[in-house]
């Protein structure tokens, strides 16, 4: 309908293709959703700008979706572009910026690097205490993805027949900590699976 009504290249035809994109990756039609959200990201590089905070947003649901298929070289690029351009295009503290970040986070720690993950979402818990509080969701998402990949770099560290200092140990105590302030985290927090992070990003259709 909106083909029809306002051409391939208006706004709200984008809206309403990204709005069905994401109504199919969260039914696991993966292979169907990417070539929409594609078509999105490319329409509104052109109708908005590459620097539009809609056209980041777009580039990081296509990187959690590339992330979800396993192709995670190219979802890492676009995350980290994603990245690059939020750190002067979108507000630093604001849920969108957070998305960025959590989205590229990911896929860092699927890609085994740890450390990378591990400061990021350091970071990312320190924003969503600050601005949102120690008992919001997105507090205890960041959280228990935090939590889980300090876990795993100290099995890594394990496997690998290295020394785990105490700090290491440290961290995952305080963030446990954290965990339980907040309420107990898993039963609070927004679905950590959910690759397009459709909660915030999904746009109403006017």
């Amino acid at each position: 309908a909106y083909r029809r009504h306002h051409g391939e290249d208006h706004e709200q035809t984008a809206v309403a293709m990204l709005n069905l994109a994401v109504t199919l990756a969260r039914e696991g039609h993966l292979e169907e959703a990417e070539p929409l959200l594609r078509t999105v990201v490319q329409r509104h590089r052109l109708i908005l700008g590459a620097e539009h905070p809609r056209t980041i947003m777009d580039e990081v649901a296509l990187s959690g979706l590339l992330r979800r298929k396993g192709r995670l070289p190219e979802a890492r690029e676009l995350a980290e572009e994603a990245y690059r351009k939020s750190v002067t295009a979108i507000a630093t503290r604001s849920f969108e910026a957070l998305q960025v970040r959590g989205n590229l986070a990911r896929v860092l720690r699927e890609q085994g690097e740890l450390d990378l993950a591990a400061g990021h979402l350091e970071e990312m818990v320190g924003v969503a205490r600050r601005e949102l509080g120690a008992k919001h969701d997105y507090t205890g998402r960041f959280l228990l993805d935090l939590g889980q990949v300090l876990s795993e770099r100290v099995v890594e560290l394990r496997r690998g027949h290295r020394t785990v200092h105490p700090p290491a140990h440290q961290k995952v105590a305080h963030v446990l900590i954290g965990l339980e302030q907040h309420g107990g985290g898993k039963q609070h927090v927004v679905d950590p699976d959910d690759p397009l992070l459709v909660e915030l990003h999904v746009v109403e259709e006017r």
